[in-house]
């Protein structure tokens, strides 16, 4: 800072003013500029991957319905879509329950024509998807899995 001007006492405050406005501005701007990183890694917690790492459905036995459930991390989360494939033990799909939006997908325990399926065992594999840039991908898939029907 300049030493004081008898002449022009007015130089001095101004400068001063314009000093500790700029600083006031740097502030501003650091904190601005702090406030635009933690936002960044807020949304990038937010949107970093799920962890799919099983499924599981309950009740099982299924007698009226039973819900298959997703274990993952971080929760809560809702997926795009979840489909269930059901199949007989001859390999045979008889059945695709799916949700949009969900994390879990009841079933009634009907195939795809709206008809109760005979007590016995039966197969399933789960399938997630999410969307990237507006355009679905499979996110994670469950190895077979069996559940029994007793109705």
């Amino acid at each position: 800072m300049e030493a004081f001007d008898a002449e022009h006492p007015s130089c001095y405050l101004n400068r001063a003013v314009h000093e500790s406005y700029f600083m006031k501005e740097v502030t501003s701007m650091r904190r601005s500029l702090a406030f635009a990183v933690l936002a960044f890694l807020a949304v990038s917690v937010a949107t970093c991957a799920v962890t799919v790492t099983d499924v599981y459905n309950a009740p099982n036995p299924l007698v009226t319905q039973t819900t298959f459930y997703l274990v993952y991390y971080p929760t809560p989360y809702d997926f795009y879509s979840v489909v269930i494939k059901v199949y007989n033990l001859g390999g045979q799909q008889v059945a695709q329950p799916n949700e949009q939006s969900a994390d879990s997908v009841p079933w009634d325990g009907k195939d795809d024509d709206g008809n109760d399926l005979a007590n016995g065992t039966y197969l399933y594999k789960v399938y997630v998807y999410e969307l990237d840039q507006g355009v679905p991908y499979l996110l994670w898939q469950s190895s077979v899995k069996t559940m029994s029907i007793s109705k």
